[in-house]
């Protein structure tokens, strides 16, 4: 939710992960079948993290995907990309490390 109070998102979903009131996609189910919605977040919120984040992204996705690229969507792709259990681990262990830096 942006601090104006509108809703934003490629995919709108409330609480339970189903589709939010407010998204009118007559898509939704087949828009989320490869995202990930879910617990236990991992959100750069301050300035710090943000800063670093924008800083490491396309060495951690090259790293993490083994793919090259000069920009992000270069390496994850314009429809995005499958990851394995192993590389969803990784980018999590990533973003908390930039959390823990910046504490």
């Amino acid at each position: 939710m942006r601090e104006d109070g509108q809703l934003t998102g490629n995919i709108i979903v409330d609480a339970a992960g189903k589709q939010h009131e407010l998204d009118c996609h007559t898509s939704f189910d087949s828009r989320t079948k490869n995202y990930v919605i879910g617990k236990n977040l991992i959100v750069l919120a301050t300035p710090d993290e943000i800063a670093a984040g924008r800083r490491q992204t396309l060495d951690a996705l090259r790293d993490i995907l083994q793919r090259d690229g000069q920009r992000p969507v270069d390496v994850v792709g314009h429809w995005g990309t499958r990851l394995t259990e192993k590389q969803v681990v990784q980018l999590r262990e990533w973003l908390a490390g930039l959390k823990a830096a910046s504490n």
